[in-house]
């Protein structure tokens, strides 16, 4: 399990504020624009935070695993490319020793540091709330609506550059629960670290499919209607939707 930064393992590689996000080049023949694709950051969190913390106990100290999934789809299928592991003694593994780490014992410096992109969260709400307040969740629901916009666009752009032709085989969008429930399987984990992967990678699974379905999409819209329609001339990255917290 890789725990060195997202996308960096150079000094100060945690706290980099580097741009990332693999680029992708225009599909659109001429054009040199290029799309930024911003990977997303699976959270699970297993164990309980109290509502308390003098009364808190070994129960009440979650333990955090971190995926980053790529969106892009040029990188997707390499997309598990790196996993992190933080309780509230700080952060696990290689990273915890590497002395160009700045704070590997504090929970909330190593969450803030890795939690720079999209979150997609798994676990209890009252864990949750210990991640730092400009943490960026994605609203599932309002993503969800923003492909089912997407689609229809594209349909509807089709049908004005080419009327008199059938409309391509599109096909439809499933809701992220359901990629949820395909990845069943996982063996259940007699304690809060091995939980916690296990959640993690399971929910990273589920991101992988339910972006492909729309990357698969994109790419037809680009060459079914970007020849035609500059709008649509570039690929996109996923419409994440974020949600508004506090």
């Amino acid at each position: 399990m890789s725990t060195t930064a997202p996308e960096s393992t150079a000094a100060g590689a945690v706290a980099s504020e580097t741009a990332a996000g693999a680029v992708a080049n225009s599909t659109a023949a001429g054009e040199s624009a290029s799309v930024r694709y911003d990977p997303i950051m699976v959270v699970a969190a297993a164990g309980s935070a109290a509502v308390d913390p003098a009364a808190a106990g070994p129960a009440d100290d979650p333990t955090f695993a971190i995926w980053q999934v790529e969106t892009d789809p040029d990188v997707q299928l390499g997309d598990f490319s790196g996993a992190w592991l933080i309780d509230g003694a700080g952060i696990h593994g290689f990273a915890a020793s590497a002395d160009w780490i700045e704070g590997t014992d504090d929970r909330a410096a190593m969450l803030a540091a890795l939690l720079r992109y999209p979150v997609l969260f798994v676990g209890d709400a009252a864990a949750a709330e210990l991640l730092p307040r400009e943490v960026a969740l994605i609203d599932v629901a309002a993503t969800e609506a923003g492909l089912e916009d997407a689609l229809a666009s594209a349909k509807q752009h089709f049908s004005s550059e080419f009327p008199d032709k059938k409309q391509p085989a599109w096909g439809s969008f499933r809701p992220l629960a359901e990629f949820r429930e395909a990845e069943a399987g996982i063996a259940g984990a007699d304690d809060a670290e091995r939980a916690a992967v296990a959640s993690a990678l399971k929910e990273a699974a589920t991101l992988r499919g339910w972006i492909a379905q729309y990357n698969a999409f994109d790419k037809l819209r680009v060459r079914r209607i970007g020849a035609v329609n500059s709008e649509f001339s570039n690929a996109r990255p996923l419409p994440v939707v974020l949600t508004k917290r506090g």
